[in-house]
């Protein structure tokens, strides 16, 4: 057991099984001066070739972007002061990815300044989900951040380009001053944004990846619109900064990433996550962060987010976990992480006495899973595979716009509110047309597998979360596989990567269904609903020509019914 300290944080890890592994990799690190070459923004720690070392070089601002970002505290706290002096009392974040899971920490964890109203982040493409958070918030006295590093993703520039119209509706020449953008200088973001006079444009350091830029303006200038308390999270970022770069002792950074890639050479590549709830909205941000990072050249980490707990028993050989709890409030129990050691699986435990210290711990895992990427040998800075989804969309949209629903996959069996779409041609002339033998049959070839993931391009909202977890749980106990969800399209920047260039182990659930309202994209030739559609449909054509099992659902009525129908199914026929 391990157990390293940084103020007001604590780390235990217990290796078990595989501290032979775990102590190996520690002399590993040791024998390549592992932190003083991370600590000097060494590309070679992850690369040997010259042209992938010029593009690690130009992704390593991180590192110590919390001690660049405490000068410029007073600069967004006035630019904040000024937006609610102003009248505004709505803030929505319009990113994905980067650019919208750590608002989303902020805009979760952290209560509102009193006076303010709603603080919320849009990275759905679900028609209904846009609807949502139009009718949540007053257009005349609502900020919108646009938040994209390239500036051409093509969510946020469709988000951007509806509220804007929605909003010079409502007050005329005066809307440039609802809109800031967060973007890399010379992107064409910035151009749209100075050319309708936003009230701010802030140009991040170029240098920063955007799953690393939590710490710079992308996640900071979010969180002081939320009502983060910048000096106090600054101040544990650079606590966690000073003692991740300074050495090689009692490193807890440094720790966690040994100990994640030892696990994951181990064959114990599920990382799953306990969470106290008040700090459950911070692992979407690592499992991002990990999964991206990690997951290519057919190796990864896979992180495992807000799963229902199972029994001890149902968890495989391939897990390790880790508990994260806040001091003092509800939070994972201590008889269950005594179970889980005692049954054999390598436990970590990071505590985190208040909230503010959650700055650290961005830090703490952004060098950890850096660590990670050199422990599996992989480039922790790059994405090889999201581009193909996104080229995928195109092609696919084209289709659906030229088109229409002929272009849709063919139902090849429908059944209680569910319809099964044939997510290949020879699915399509399998002549399996009975609903219940098609799902046994998948969760057969799920049982192969190592994960399972459900893709649901639904509006995230707990009743629907709710039902997926009971889809979750279900699978958990009939297939003792480690079980993931994801919300599409956002998981296409998050998770994706690893899905296409991780361990091909994977077996996939992906579900759709009819809108029941769309909502039009100005200037575009289709709508928020094709558009989703179409990153449906290119993301399962990757799945598939990667020979990943493919259940593709479409749920034509009522979306609980469906999903308890499916739950029923799986349960009964599974």
């Amino acid at each position: 057991m391990v157990t390293t300290t940084l103020p007001l944080a604590t780390q235990t890890i217990v290796p078990g099984p595989i501290g032979a592994a775990l102590t190996e990799m520690h002399r590993r690190a040791s024998s390549e001066r592992l932190i003083a070459r991370i600590a000097a923004a060494d590309p070679s720690v992850w690369t040997s070739d010259p042209t992938s070392q010029k593009t690690v070089a130009n992704r390593l601002g991180w590192l110590r972007v919390a001690s660049a970002m405490q000068k410029r505290i007073p600069e967004m706290e006035q630019f904040a002061s000024g937006v609610f002096a102003d009248g505004i009392r709505d803030v929505v974040l319009l990113g994905m990815g980067g650019s919208s899971l750590c608002p989303s920490v902020f805009g979760q964890i952290f209560p509102r300044p009193s006076g303010r109203g709603e603080f919320l982040v849009l990275d759905s493409t679900v028609p209904s989900a846009v609807k949502r958070v139009e009718k949540a918030i007053d257009l005349s006295r609502c900020l919108f951040v646009s938040a994209s590093k390239s500036g051409k993703t093509i969510e946020t520039l469709s988000h951007t380009g509806y509220f804007w119209e929605k909003v010079t509706q409502a007050v005329g020449p005066k809307a440039g001053e609802h809109f800031a953008a967060i973007t890399d200088q010379g992107s064409s973001l910035e151009e749209f944004a100075r050319a309708r006079h936003f009230r701010r444009v802030f140009l991040n350091p170029a240098d920063i990846g955007g799953r690393y830029s939590a710490l710079s303006y992308f996640g900071l200038v979010p969180g002081v619109l939320a009502g983060v308390p910048l000096q106090a999270l600054l101040n544990s970022a650079v606590t966690a900064e000073s003692e991740g770069l300074g050495g090689e002792s009692s490193n807890s950074a440094v720790e966690l990433g040994l100990f994640i890639g030892a696990a994951a050479k181990a064959g114990r590549d599920k990382l799953t996550f306990i969470v106290s709830p008040v700090l459950r909205p911070f692992v979407p941000w690592i499992e991002q962060l990990v999964a991206e990072s990690t997951g290519k050249r057919q190796s990864g980490i896979v992180p495992i987010e807000n799963e229902p707990l199972a029994d001890v028993s149902d968890y495989g050989s391939d897990r390790a976990f880790v508990f994260f709890q806040l001091e003092g409030s509800p939070g994972p129990s201590e008889k269950l992480r005594s179970q889980l050691t005692s049954a054999g699986h390598p436990v970590a435990v990071i505590s985190v006495a208040d909230v503010t210290e959650i700055g650290g711990e961005f830090f703490r895992w952004e060098l950890a899973t850096a660590v990670a990427g050199w422990a599996l040998g992989v480039n922790p800075f790059d994405e090889p595979n999201v581009q193909e989804s996104k080229d995928n969309t195109q092609k696919v949209l084209a289709e659906l716009v030229s088109r229409g629903k002929s272009a849709m996959p063919r139902v090849i069996a429908s059944a209680d509110g569910i319809s099964v779409l044939a997510a290949s041609p020879a699915e399509a002339d399998s002549g399996k047309h009975d609903l219940n033998g098609i799902i046994q049959d998948w969760v057969e070839k799920a049982r192969e597998c190592s994960y399972i993931s459900i893709l649901a391009y639904l509006d995230d909202t707990s009743e629907i979360d709710a039902a997926l977890n009971r889809i979750r749980k279900i699978l958990v106990e009939r297939t003792q596989r480690a079980t993931l969800r994801g919300y599409g399209p956002r998981y296409l920047h998050s998770i994706g990567q690893l899905y296409k260039g991780g361990p091909p182990t994977g077996a996939f659930l992906l579900i759709t269904a009819d809108d029941p309202e769309d909502a039009v994209i100005p200037g575009a030739s289709y709508t928020f609903s094709t558009l989703k559609t179409a990153q449906a449909l290119g993301d399962a054509e990757s799945l598939v020509k990667r020979g990943r099992p493919l259940l593709q659902l479409h749920f034509p009525g009522d979306q609980i019914r469906g999903l308890n129908n499916l739950a029923s199914a799986i349960a009964v026929h599974g």
